[in-house]
C-alpha cells in the first residue's frame, strides 16, 4: 500500500454518526470496527481523526460510555434537545468541520479494517472526486447496491413496497436502477447517487454543497446531497472500500417509516424534477 499524503492539519479526517436509540451491542461493534480502521490508517501514515456522535435519542450516558471504544480518535458527543432527523443532525458536525475529508456514517455499518485507508488513498490521488461510496454486503454476506440512478416513481414503488413476485417480474428494471452490473463487475465507476449510510467526501465539497437539506427529516436527504455534491466533483463507487450494512428497507419498518419515505420522495421530486416511469 502507498501511504496517503501528510498527516498535517489539512489532512485530518472527521467522522459523524447520528444515533437514535441504537442497538447497544451492534453499535459497540460498529465503533470497534471504526477504531480498527483508524488504527490501520494511522499505522500507515500519521492522520488525525475526530469522531462526532450526534444523539437524537437523549441517551447521553450510554453514548458517552461507548465512545471509549474509539481511543484512536478524538471524540465529541452532541445531544440534541429533540430529534432533528438524520441530515440536520449530521450538519452539526459537517458545517463546523475543519478537516480535509469527512465521513458520514450510519450506526449500523461495520467497516473493513482497510476501508478508511482505501478510501482516503483514492481521494488523495483523484482530486476531481467529491465523494465515494463503498462496496457493501448485508449481514448474510449478500451484495447491497448502494449507488443508484436517478429514480422514477415506479422504481421507488417497486423497490420499496412491491411483493416479491412483482419485483421478480421487473428484475431487469430494478437491476439497472441499482447498478447491479457495475457492482458485479467490481470496478471503480462514476455514479449518480450514493447512499447516506457511508459517504466519504471532501469536506470542502460537502460544505459548498450546503451539507444536507434540512427539509428532509428521514430518507432521500442522501439523494439530494448527491446531486448537490456533483456540482463540485464526481461521485465514485469504490469496491476496494468495503463495509457491512445492517439497515435499510423502509417498507419493513412500520407505517411511520412508510409515511416518512413517501413525504421525502415527494419533496425530492419537487426539488429535482418528477420522473414517473
Amino acid at each position: 500500500m502507498k501511504p496517503v499524503s501528510s498527516g498535517t492539519s489539512a489532512s485530518r479526517l472527521s467522522v459523524s454518526i447520528v444515533t437514535y436509540k441504537p442497538d447497544r451491542q451492534q453499535f459497540a461493534e460498529v465503533l470497534r470496527s471504526l477504531n480498527k480502521a483508524i488504527g490501520v490508517l494511522q499505522a500507515l501514515q500519521p492522520f488525525s481523526v475526530t469522531l462526532t456522535i450526534i444523539d437524537n435519542g437523549n441517551d447521553v450516558a450510554a453514548i458517552n460510555e461507548l465512545v471509549s471504544l474509539v481511543p484512536a480518535a478524538s471524540c465529541n458527543v452532541i445531544v440534541t434537545e429533540k430529534n432533528l432527523g438524520y441530515g440536520r443532525a449530521h450538519n452539526l458536525a459537517i458545517l463546523n468541520a475543519t478537516s480535509k475529508y469527512h465521513l458520514i456514517m450510519n450506526p449500523d455499518v461495520i467497516m473493513d479494517e482497510n476501508a478508511l485507508f482505501a478510501g482516503l488513498e483514492f481521494l488523495e490521488h483523484n482530486h476531481q472526486v467529491a465523494g465515494l461510496s463503498p462496496e457493501a454486503t448485508n449481514g448474510m454476506g449478500n451484495s447491497l447496491y448502494l449507488c443508484k440512478k436517478f429514480p422514477s416513481v415506479v422504481d421507488l414503488g417497486l423497490r420499496g413496497f412491491a411483493p416479491g413476485f412483482l419485483k421478480r417480474r421487473f428484475n431487469t428494471r430494478l437491476a439497472a436502477y441499482e447498478n447491479q452490473a457495475m457492482v458485479e463487475k467490481g470496478e471503480s465507476t462514476a455514479v449518480d447517487l450514493i447512499s447516506g449510510c457511508f459517504m466519504l467526501c471532501r469536506t470542502e465539497a460537502l460544505q459548498k454543497a450546503g451539507a444536507f437539506n434540512g427539509a428532509f427529516f428521514l430518507y432521500f436527504e442522501d439523494f439530494a446531497l448527491s446531486l448537490e455534491l456533483k456540482k463540485h466533483g464526481t461521485l465514485i463507487y469504490l469496491p476496494s472500500c468495503k463495509i457491512v450494512h445492517f439497515g435499510g428497507d423502509a417498507g419493513k419498518k412500520g407505517f411511520r417509516h412508510v409515511i416518512y419515505f413517501v413525504n421525502s420522495a415527494i419533496k425530492f421530486f419537487r426539488l429535482y424534477g418528477w420522473k414517473l416511469v
